[in-house]
């Protein structure tokens, strides 16, 4: 009797064992995967840490760049939509006034160190002149 019991005991088991071997085998597959999931990462880090020493020896600011490959994508997105939705007019950027006004801020300081250089380069010129 006590034969018996044990048998259906161990068949259970074998059944029990034979359910969770797929499940085993996708754990041991996503074990690999985080494994080289991990290497990624440190690769990544790696990478980033050595660009970020030389960003910062080199005199590059570190954090507008940050924030630029952060936030960069997002702000791609919503421009191509917006552009999308005037039609691929770009003075939509600038018909409201605060609009108008920032962009032309934005403008004025993009432009601002050319504008500079032509007005020393003419003022040079006059002097040599």
């Amino acid at each position: 009797e006590q034969e018996s019991i044990r048998t259906g005991d161990e068949r259970n088991y074998a059944k029990v064992l034979e359910r969770l071997q797929k499940y085993k085998d996708n754990v041991q597959l996503h074990e690999k995967n985080a494994e080289e999931l991990r290497m990624f990462g440190v690769i990544v880090m790696l990478v980033a840490g050595v660009m970020g020493f030389y960003m910062e020896r080199w005199g590059f600011p570190v954090a507008p760049t940050i924030l630029g490959v952060v936030l960069g994508t997002m702000l791609e997105e919503n421009f191509f939509s917006s552009l999308v939705k005037a039609d691929g007019n770009f003075l939509v950027f600038f018909e409201r006034p605060i609009a108008g006004a920032l962009g032309a801020a934005t403008l004025l300081i993009w432009l601002w160190p050319v504008l500079k250089a032509s007005v020393r380069k003419a003022s040079g010129r006059r002097e040599t002149g």
